[in-house]
């Protein structure tokens, strides 16, 4: 893969480096390259391999203005997804105007969908649900009520005032205050790996071949994965995921094989990303959005096929049971046990960090306890492969 990468040239405020090893950097980003990152901290100068880097992470704003403003949700190809405060379309160039992305023109076949209205969460998963389906025309989109409508063609171009659709060979012009949203009949994937992920502090996701910050300037300049370049203020940095690729949750894996042998009458499944009741995952007080959640006695056996390097996590009794659980757990790597322990609720969360190179099959079986099944809520928080 090539790296566009990132060359910034001037102290930015503090921030937060997270490293593949688990490790911490805490201080000033001095300036970032394809190859390494260069922090300063208390005066000294520290550099980081950006292969190490797991996400740098940005200080959040003291203030923002943006609940006063209306904007549009634009989708790419790649599924990056921003707002936008305009947009328009002629023949095959897109206009955007965007607080996230400054002003830019983006290719037609680069834009997957255009959401206009807004409403509340039935409306909003419904329209989610136009937006992950196939589709052989484009749609347009219109609300009635709490349902959405469409009509099935091909959208022509877009204006302040109007929207073009060809259907059935016959040309119509909608009021664009009228259309709730587009949506382009193609599939949202792109062959080309991102270098970042750029995430905003209101959740958007930017998908960057490369970023750059220049001197004494206000926003970082980049391209998107899908072509074009773009300008992204400052202070609208939330983090830069670097981990695309390194990293691979085992909440987003699929285990190939499951086994519950209930105490009494009760079979308690296993959670991804949630405690037993629904809520987060809890450990020694501090909330973690990553990890699974698994009740005695459960067996887990997930397929690595030997692409995988390490496994991390931090394991403890969730906060939410806390003193009253007690089980026992073993991790094998095929036939190899790496980790055998008791935990209790009583014991603080504890980190681990094993070898699975070349491992085939990683196994997690958490067993009873001293205490039957009572509470015995294990928490593997943060759950990581690394390659």
């Amino acid at each position: 893969m090539t790296y566009i990468l990132l060359t910034l040239v001037t102290l930015i405020s503090q921030v937060d480096a997270n490293l593949l090893d688990g490790t911490q950097v805490k201080g000033e980003l001095k300036s970032l390259s394809s190859e390494e990152a260069l922090f300063v901290i208390e005066k000294e100068e520290k550099k980081v391999p950006v292969s190490s880097l797991l996400e740098i992470v940005y200080p959040e704003p003291e203030e923002s203005d943006s609940h006063d403003k209306e904007f549009l949700t634009i989708q790419l190809t790649d599924e990056t997804s921003f707002f936008s405060n305009e947009i328009l379309i002629d023949n095959n160039d897109v206009s955007i105007n965007s607080d996230d992305v400054g002003e830019t023109v983006l290719h037609l076949d680069t834009i997957s969908n255009i959401r206009l209205g807004t409403g509340d969460n039935n409306i909003i998963n419904s329209w989610d649900k136009l937006c992950s389906r196939n589709h052989k025309q484009d749609l347009l989109v219109i609300r009635k009520g709490d349902i959405l409508d469409h009509l099935d063609g091909t959208i022509t171009s877009i204006t302040k005032e109007k929207i073009n659709f060809l259907m059935e060979g016959s040309e119509i012009s909608a009021n664009r205050k009228k259309v709730f949203g587009l949506i382009y009949a193609r599939k949202q994937k792109t062959n080309t790996n991102a270098v970042c992920k750029a995430v905003l502090q209101n959740n958007s996701i930017v998908n960057l071949a490369s970023i750059i910050r220049i001197a004494d300037e206000s926003f970082y300049q980049a391209e998107l994965l899908v072509g074009g370049k773009i300008k992204i203020p400052a202070h609208s940095l939330k983090r830069l995921d670097f981990s695309l690729g390194k990293i691979q949750y085992l909440s987003e894996m699929k285990p190939v094989e499951v086994v519950y042998t209930p105490f009494f009458d009760v079979k308690w499944e296993y959670q991804k990303d949630r405690n037993m009741d629904g809520g987060p995952l809890r450990l020694g007080r501090k909330k973690y959005e990553k990890g699974l959640c698994i009740h005695s006695k459960t067996y887990l056996r997930y397929r690595l096929a030997g692409n995988y390097r390490r496994f991390q996590a931090v394991m403890g009794i969730d906060d939410s049971v806390k003193k009253l659980g007690n089980v026992h757990i073993v991790i094998s790597a095929d036939s190899k046990k790496l980790l055998e322990a008791d935990v209790s609720g009583d014991d603080d969360p504890r980190e681990f960090d094993l070898d699975v190179s070349g491992v085939r099959d990683l196994i997690i079986l958490v067993d009873f306890g001293s205490n039957l099944d009572i509470s015995d809520h294990l928490d593997l928080a943060n759950a990581r492969l690394l390659k």
